[in-house]
């Protein structure tokens, strides 16, 4: 599979055709599942999934640390998002779910996903799969 690399100043970047760089933990089983999950229904050109931890410190887009709590997307122009606005993002490209994006955006559902997204990001490992 075709991911986005890293350059050496530190910033990803994306492959041809590639729209968003999806930095996530490669050690975690449920992020395993969101990947697979994005990748059966998404076109794999647009999303590009890379493992933190795979990749030295001097070439993350975010200290190391900010990767173990939290799952990262990158666009191409540079922006970050991180969990529940990263998610948001990547639902945004995967057809049939472009609804829940939008949705998600919405009150009370904007106020209410930040602190879920926190909540099944500090659980993960401990979560039936």
């Amino acid at each position: 599979m075709s991911v986005g690399h890293v350059t050496t100043t530190g910033k990803a970047h994306m492959s041809t055709g590639q729209r968003l760089d999806v930095w996530y933990d490669g050690n975690c089983k449920l992020c395993r599942q969101s990947r697979s999950w994005c990748e059966q229904r998404a076109d794999r050109s647009r999303l590009g999934f890379i493992d933190f931890r795979a990749v030295p410190d001097d070439r993350l887009p975010v200290p190391r640390h900010k990767l173990e709590t939290s799952m990262w997307v990158q666009t191409l122009d540079g922006q970050l998002l991180s969990g529940f606005d990263g998610w948001r993002r990547i639902l945004s490209t995967v057809p049939r779910w472009r609804w829940l994006a939008q949705l998600s955006g919405v009150p009370p559902f904007r106020w209410l996903g930040p602190p879920l997204y926190r909540l099944v990001a500090h659980l993960r490992n401990h979560l039936p799969t």
